[in-house]
């Protein structure tokens, strides 16, 4: 039935009518993609609007053009891994993918923002990212409204990843909040897009591996 596990569980693609492009439930896009839907820029609105659904959780569609690119392998982990990420972004939250290094929490990032027509931009941290430079990537994922994934988070020195954290947290409780910019230093604040997301990936027990701070738990 509609309502089986074994089927919701699956990421489904819902077309709906132009006369209401986002369920009530889902995420808000873009805002110029908002505007295209409904009309409201002066043309005529799109034929048909996009929902990704999985579990309990709808997405809009973000109609990022993606390529064609290489698929990912489809297991049980990875469903699980879907429905758990889907579930904190429709929460308006992020998701951190932890295991050994080469198991795909980074690709299955990348998969899941590319069924959801959303760009994803990963990040390669080491030891040479300072808060600076951490601020100023995350600033650009709130003005976009991409998705942010940081690999190998608790690669970072402590201090910086302590300082990263609480950036992280602030952007956490803007979405929530539903609040149209966001104060991330003593610059002026920063837009902030619905459509944004921050994930982090880490490698637990490696060493120089830093733990990961409270205040991000």
């Amino acid at each position: 039935t509609r309502d089986d596990h074994r089927w919701t569980r699956q990421l489904r693609m819902y077309a709906g009518a132009s006369s209401s492009p986002l369920e009530d439930s889902a995420v808000e896009g873009a805002g110029f993609l908002t505007a295209l839907c409904k009309g409201e820029a002066g043309d005529a609105p799109l034929a048909v609007s996009c929902c990704a659904r999985i579990a309990d959780a709808s997405l809009a569609y973000g109609f990022e053009y993606q390529g064609v690119g290489r698929r990912l392998v489809r297991t049980a982990l990875t469903d699980r891994c879907f429905v758990a990420l889907a579930s904190a972004l429709s929460s308006r939250l992020g998701g951190n993918p932890v295991g050994p290094a080469g198991t795909g929490k980074t690709e299955s990032v990348r998969a899941l923002g590319a069924l959801c027509g959303r760009h994803v931009v990963v990040f390669n941290c080491d030891e040479a990212f300072d808060v600076a430079a951490v601020g100023r990537l995350l600033r650009g994922l709130c003005r976009t409204g991409a998705w942010g994934c940081f690999d190998e988070f608790n690669r970072l020195e402590e201090g910086t990843l302590s300082a990263v954290a609480a950036q992280l947290r602030t952007i956490q409780e803007a979405l929530v909040a539903r609040a149209r910019d966001v104060a991330l230093s003593s610059v002026a604040p920063t837009p902030l897009s619905p459509t944004t997301a921050v994930f982090v990936t880490m490698n637990p027990g490696y060493a120089g591996r830093s733990p990961l701070p409270e205040t991000l738990k």
